[in-house]
């Protein structure tokens, strides 16, 4: 590495280790991330889900599989010191899935122990026609 490269990405390194730190009186924070899983036995075409977790920020959002693999739509307001957001896709396409499918990856900091809820708020065929289907967020750490 060059000392110029080093010399600017020391204050960077610096930042992001001083963000991470606890502070007096405040537990240790660490980045992880949050699958977002709808099970159905339907095609499913449509979806939106709310994910709250108190002592979270949520900061980014990740598509999930095929045909969900682009980012799902969300207000990036909700990314602002927010607890919850509300994210959600649609895809008409023919290559819709049942089962399990993971329609999107929340990356959050984490301070504490998460309490993670979610609600699934829509789920829909092609036609939207509501399905039957069922939530599921999965915690993971790098």
């Amino acid at each position: 590495m060059s000392r110029v490269s080093s010399i600017l990405l020391t204050p960077v390194v610096a930042t992001l280790l001083l963000w991470t730190v606890a502070r007096p009186g405040q537990a240790p924070s660490s980045f992880e991330w949050v699958d977002v899983i709808i099970e159905t036995s339907t095609p499913l075409a449509a979806w939106q889900v709310r994910v709250t977790s108190p002592g979270v920020r949520i900061v980014g959002v990740e598509a999930g599989e095929a045909p969900f693999d682009e980012a799902p739509a969300y207000d990036p307001v909700a990314l602002r010191d927010r607890e919850e957001i509300i994210i959600a896709s649609f895809d008409t396409g023919t290559g819709l899935v049942s089962g399990r499918v993971r329609v999107a990856r929340l990356h959050v900091r984490v301070s504490g122990a998460p309490s993670w809820s979610g609600e699934l708020m829509v789920a829909a065929d092609d036609e939207g026609c509501p399905i039957d289907a069922s939530l599921l967020l999965e915690r993971g750490t790098p």
